[in-house]
């Protein structure tokens, strides 16, 4: 309440630069309608085997909001069941991926093995086909590596004795690196039907982004109004300040709004926005600065498993001090 109180004055419902507060309307931005109606394209597209997609870019580009757009673009459309895949913050390792996608399927892992789970899933999307639906997997923030790229192909390549209609659709979000790795192994490379890297916002997307998340929470749309509103040149800085990231863009322009709103004007200016971003330049250095005088800690290495191994196993009890089982050597024995 608080919140709408400090916007009201400007003819708003709420902080149009919230995050995650407008989930559902999504800026209709040129380079995303377009990337948008690839992807529905590839979905919609009858292919002879299961495929793949990938979107990467940098954090804040928009891979999240432009898979949830490709989603809801297939909502009501029953031909098509998308199977988001949920991965706990948990240490992930190749078993519990194979059950987090058993478990997106509504189905029972209970092979202990990855070769067993991997046919489970492939009974699974079997079952998933022949019943008329087309699945497809969503991994968003997939930095696949390893043996989970292993996964991946075993996943996209049809049983033997598959049935007709056999179909898999696999969709990830990642880094740039993400698609390197996918590439450099040829089996995967084939695989992948629709690749889109996104690219930063130019000038006009930035001011269509910023106006677009204004008017979502307009009180009034039938009122023609341009306030709130932002200079031409206050967007120059904008865009400029965050290089065309649409996070940053979205963080840029609610400091500024916030600011406008503090020195009692109605318009974001240049000054405005100049002032702003050069507060949280500074701000970001000190960040940088104190973690650069932080004290190293070495990360530690997490290990992962084969598709041939079994579950995790409890490990042996250890030997109390005093029992009659065999002593382990030191190495100084050892070496005579």
């Amino acid at each position: 309440m608080r919140l709408a109180a400090i916007y009201r004055p400007l003819g708003l419902t709420g902080d149009p630069f919230a995050i995650g507060s407008l989930t559902g309307s999504i800026a209709p931005l040129p380079s995303r309608v377009a990337h948008r109606q690839d992807l529905l394209g590839w979905l919609r597209e009858s292919r002879e085997a299961p495929s793949l997609a990938v979107i990467t870019g940098d954090p804040g580009s928009g891979r999240s909001t432009l898979l949830a757009d490709v989603v809801a673009g297939l909502a009501g459309d029953s031909a098509y069941r998308p199977l988001p895949i949920m991965l706990s913050d948990e240490k992930l390792t190749d078993l519990r991926l194979l059950r987090a996608i058993i478990d997106a399927f509504g189905g029972e892992s209970n092979g202990r093995t990855g070769l067993e789970l991997i046919q489970t899933i492939r009974d699974l999307v079997a079952a998933t086909t022949a019943a008329g639906e087309h699945p497809v997997l969503i991994l968003d923030d997939a930095e696949l590596a390893g043996s989970r790229l292993e996964i991946l192909r075993s996943l996209l390549t049809p049983p033997d004795g598959a049935p007709a209609g056999y179909d898999l659709r696999i969709l990830l979000t990642g880094s740039h690196e993400l698609r390197d790795r996918l590439i450099r192994r040829r089996t995967l490379s084939r695989q992948i039907a629709c690749s889109i890297a996104l690219e930063p916002l130019g000038q006009d997307e930035v001011a269509a982004l910023i106006a677009h998340r204004i008017s979502a929470v307009r009180a009034n749309d039938d009122q023609e109004t341009n306030e709130p509103a932002f200079a031409e040149d206050a967007i120059d800085i904008v865009s400029d300040w965050s290089g065309g990231n649409p996070a940053a863009v979205i963080h840029l322009a609610g400091e500024c709004l916030l600011e406008a709103i503090a020195r009692g004007q109605r318009h974001v200016s240049a000054e405005i926005a100049h002032d702003v971003a050069r507060d949280l330049t500074d701000r970001a250095r000190q960040i940088a600065r104190a973690e650069a005088e932080a004290p190293y800690v070495l990360p530690a290495v997490q290990t992962k498993l084969a598709l041939t191994l079994v579950d995790d196993q409890p490990e042996p009890a250890v030997a109390q001090q005093g029992s009659k089982g065999p002593r382990s050597r030191s190495r100084s024995q050892s070496a005579r």
